[in-house]
């Protein structure tokens, strides 16, 4: 359910309150949230993050959308498995999303942030000469899920949108795996997968065009999980193991 299908006079108040047709991922939301182990790098080692592995599954569905004016309808839904390939969102016209590359940058802006080592940076190419560590990763799902609220009314239901009811909520769901390695092993010498799932409702009056910040929110949570779970597990490591 898009602003398109509006009656004109809540066409107006709803572009006055948009802003940004279009989204893109930003990380992060804010660097207070990202967690910070240590004042210092714990480890004298250089770990490069290689572009994560696109796993989705699944197409984009508009579900019932179309039925929006039905009658005693409460609600329409769709579900996007690729955001990034969809435009029509609940409050937004689409969301730039590149997913491999952000969400490794996201995983070295987290990571750096920590402290847990010296120099930690995207890999986008090149020699691997002076790096101990590389982080490689696969993100299985960035689904979106809408809602639009039509309270049963068809046509009527805008009324009720303009005086402040909710338009409607927005679900982003993420799920990321990721290993490291050391340069010279087959197999991870560290592993973590973290699913999260952000819902949020909006009105024309709070939340609007924020239909994807939750991408980023499950993002931030995760990786805190991920730094503290990363922390605990190499402590049990010899330094000069995680060197070779």
């Amino acid at each position: 359910m898009k602003i398109r299908y509006l009656p004109a006079a809540c066409v107006i108040l709803a572009f006055s309150l948009s802003g940004c047709a279009y989204k893109s991922f930003t990380y992060p939301s804010d660097y207070n949230a990202l967690a910070r182990l240590y004042e210092k790098p714990k480890y004298d080692l250089a770990v490069a993050v290689m572009p994560l592995i696109d796993g989705r599954v699944g197409e984009n569905s508009i579900g019932t959308q179309p039925l929006a004016w039905i009658p005693l309808l409460p609600y329409v839904s769709w579900k996007f498995e690729k955001p990034e390939l969809a435009v029509s969102f609940l409050t937004i016209d689409g969301f730039e999303f590149h997913i491999a590359e952000d969400l490794a940058r996201a995983i070295v802006a987290s990571l750096k942030m920590s402290n847990l080592f010296r120099d930690v940076y995207f890999y986008d190419g090149g020699d691997l000469e002076k790096v101990d560590l590389v982080i490689k990763g696969v993100s299985k799902s960035s689904a979106y899920e809408g809602k639009a609220y039509t309270y049963g009314l068809s046509v009527a239901c805008p009324i009720l949108w303009v005086v402040g009811a909710p338009v409607g909520s927005s679900a982003n769901h993420l799920q990321v795996e990721i290993k490291m390695y050391s340069k010279q092993m087959e197999n991870p010498i560290w592993e973590y997968e973290f699913t999260k799932e952000k819902t949020i409702k909006h009105s024309f009056y709070r939340n609007w065009a924020k239909d994807i910040i939750g991408f980023t929110v499950a993002m931030e949570e995760g990786m805190n999980e991920v730094i503290r779970d990363m922390d605990k597990k190499l402590s049990a490591i010899p330094a000069e193991s995680l060197k070779r």
